[in-house]
């Protein structure tokens, strides 16, 4: 009886959310979990003779492994030199839908992880087109890759019609959550997380760690965007347990965690967490580095924001536009420079159009205003 209550509750929040969300303003974002597969990886070995099933697990191990604190750098690049002997330039045009297997979908899809991470979300979108076009299982982390790549491009309609795509094929919660996480950011932020808090109320915590985790975060986001920073933190730390605490989540909690705690005025919070978390890790994230950089802004300390500005030098040496939002931070909270700020969320704008990149596109021509 409880069963039927709960799900009855989903399925009227699911009408709710697809029937608002057919008439929500446009404006962005979201960020889904992937489930992938776990594999004991010798490295010495050599990836010369290996088939495209062995490259697919340990390509989908590496991509597992690479949302981890220091992690995607060198995930990231394994993942791609293992795929990449399959891909070409005109793969996508060329390729038989006569011949093609789930296997090749799985590469498709993985190979469009590799282009979100360099940010090139149009051509992942179309990678990822191709994949759902030869899927017969229409696989659920491709339709909501695909949301997340269409989101970041701005393209907020066709967002939410691949997110209703996912009915029949993924948990209620997943496709109602998928919807609301686009319509927060269509001018419906506050019905969003009205809708987002009845709908976890009902389903309090998942046995998926993933699921959970991604959850979670779409629900703090919502309350730190509506000023709601103690609302944000108490979602956040339903998903901290002793076997689920914060140096063992994605990167992507760690840093919703840490802005979460900047809002809180918690600033030598996140130096001594953040702090271990980055010291112990093999690479130093931009993402986490801005955020030690900024809380050590209100100390006498120095070392992280002088470890930033390092990494600021390097990213502007090299070019290096992918990493643009994090320069945009450097110059609007660590060392203030409203042309340097507006040159940098300008660019980060043109890349990803998501709810971040757009407050700090505001908060950098504001300086630019008052420095006139």
């Amino acid at each position: 009886m409880k069963q039927q209550h709960s799900l009855a509750i989903l399925l009227g929040l699911l009408l709710m959310t697809l029937a608002f969300a057919i008439f929500a303003k446009p404006t962005t974002p979201l960020n889904p979990q992937t489930v992938v597969a776990s594999w004991d990886v010798d490295d010495n070995r050599s990836n010369i003779n290996m088939s495209l099933s062995e490259r697919l697990v340990k390509a989908a191990w590496h991509m597992e492994q690479s949302q981890y604190p220091g992690q995607a750098n060198m995930h990231y690049g394994r993942a791609k030199a293992m795929l990449k002997p399959f891909i070409s330039d005109d793969f996508i045009t060329n390729i038989n839908d006569t011949t093609v297997n789930v296997q090749q979908a799985q590469l498709l899809y993985l190979w469009a992880r590799v282009l979100q991470h360099q940010h090139q979300f149009a051509l992942a979108e179309q990678f990822l087109n191709q994949a759902q076009r030869i899927d017969e299982q229409n696989n659920s982390n491709i339709t909501l890759l695909k949301a997340s790549v269409q989101l970041a491009q701005g393209d907020f309609a066709n967002a939410k019609k691949t997110c209703t795509n996912l009915l029949g094929h993924a948990q209620l919660i997943t496709v109602a959550s998928c919807t609301l996480e686009v319509t927060s950011q269509q001018g419906q932020l506050l019905e969003s997380y009205q809708q987002m808090t009845a709908l976890l109320s009902s389903q309090p915590s998942f046995a998926d760690d993933s699921l959970n985790n991604w959850l979670l975060q779409i629900a703090a986001d919502m309350a730190l965007h509506l000023d709601l920073a103690n609302d944000a933190q108490k979602w956040l730390l339903k998903g901290l347990t002793e076997k689920q605490s914060l140096n063992s989540k994605p990167l992507s909690f760690i840093v919703l965690w840490a802005d979460v705690q900047l809002a809180l005025g918690q600033h030598l919070e996140v130096l001594s967490q953040l702090g271990s978390i980055v010291e112990t890790a093999g690479f130093k994230d931009d993402a986490l580095l801005s955020r030690l950089a900024i809380a050590e802004t209100y100390t006498t300390q120095t070392r992280w924001q002088f470890l930033f500005k390092q990494r600021v030098d390097l990213r502007i040496a090299r070019n290096d536009l992918y990493h643009a939002a994090d320069l945009a931070r450097y110059y609007i909270y660590v060392q203030p420079n409203a042309i340097e700020a507006l040159y940098w969320t300008k660019i980060n704008w043109q890349q990803a159009k998501l709810s971040d990149d757009k407050m700090l596109l505001e908060k950098a021509k504001a300086m630019h205003v008052n420095q006139l």
